[in-house]
């Protein structure tokens, strides 16, 4: 993940692919979502889609992301932001007010890969039940 502030708006490029979101979203839903415990039990603290032709959201109980990358097609989100004088007062109302997205966004990142490997694994024995 990447936030770049640009002027009055800052871009979240994910390390996710639309369409990896897409196919999370057919295979296992429940992996657009980021998990903590609470006790004992594990409750959703972040969700995570994407909606090329949607509207964006961003806070931090989730995201939304409504564009692409054009080199490989990563999901990205453009959120404007108040005119600052300086970079350093940009930077830090950035790290206030979307910092816990930002944070829980690269821990459902790091989830991602491991679900797409289950997700592909699946697939494949399934493959192997069908005959002909």
């Amino acid at each position: 993940m990447i936030a770049k502030v640009n002027g009055n708006t800052m871009t979240i490029t994910s390390a996710v692919k639309v369409e990896e979101f897409e196919k999370l979203g057919k295979s296992n839903p429940d992996a657009l979502r980021l998990y903590e415990e609470k006790g004992e039990k594990k409750v959703p603290v972040f969700q995570v889609g994407a909606a090329l032709h949607g509207v964006p959201a961003a806070s931090s109980a989730g995201v939304i992301f409504n564009g692409k990358t054009y080199d490989g097609g990563y999901a990205t989100i453009t959120i404007p932001l108040p005119v600052f004088e300086t970079a350093e007062q940009a930077k830090e109302f950035v790290a206030e007010k979307y910092g816990l997205l930002l944070k829980r966004l690269s821990a459902w990142e790091q989830t991602v890969p491991g679900v797409l490997d289950e997700i592909d694994r699946d697939h494949a024995a399934v493959l192997e039940m069908i005959q002909f």
